[in-house]
């Protein structure tokens, strides 16, 4: 008993102290932008209908990322650039998912657009994944025809591509961004199905 009430006094120490920050707690972010401790409270109702839930609509455990550099490499000066395909969007950031996460978005998001922007397409990939890599010009090419209004789950098979491609489109305006933590490996790692 005596360990319990040293370990709960630890904790209060710690939290009092900054020690535990509101960065390291998992939140959720409903469709509807707002974030949330508990994945109930992304219930949508029906407003036609009253106040009875139509359908539940999962968060997302998630990490909203900032683009510090733009695709270029240069420093970011704060405005968006515009294509004018995509005028007159507000810039939107990427999430991280975890491969649990993307595996949900992925079953219950109709309209979600895998993008596999590596050279590696042919050795694995994940199910339905369009491929356009990042690295020859075929993928800004490809996006230029895109809906930017649709949800797109980015991966590769390496972070400083995944991160560039996710955050270029994030950075023209398209609204819904996510990219796979960890990318095509921590998604077969985890056991996820995979085509070849």
């Amino acid at each position: 008993m005596k360990k319990i009430v040293l370990l709960f006094l630890g904790f209060l120490l710690a939290a009092s102290f900054g020690c535990i920050s509101e960065e390291e707690t998992e939140y959720y972010v409903c469709p509807d932008g707002r974030k949330v401790l508990d994945i109930e409270d992304c219930v949508v109702e029906d407003e036609t209908l009253g106040e009875e839930p139509q359908q539940e609509v999962p968060g997302i455990p998630q990490e909203e990322h900032i683009p510090q550099e733009n695709a270029s490499g240069e420093e970011d000066s704060g405005e968006p650039e515009q294509v004018p395909e995509h005028e007159g969007l507000m810039p939107a950031e990427y999430i991280d998912v975890t491969p649990e996460a993307a595996y949900e978005l992925i079953n219950m998001s109709p309209n979600l657009i895998v993008v596999d922007v590596s050279n590696s397409y042919a050795q694995g990939h994940l199910p339905g994944a369009v491929n356009h890599p990042y690295g020859d010009g075929t993928f800004s090419e490809a996006y230029q025809g895109w809906d930017p209004h649709v949800p797109y789950l980015v991966y590769c098979h390496s972070d400083s591509v995944s991160i560039a491609a996710a955050g270029e489109l994030a950075e023209i305006g398209f609204t819904e961004v996510y990219r796979l933590k960890g990318n095509y490996g921590a998604w077969e790692a985890a056991g996820y199905p995979i085509e070849k």
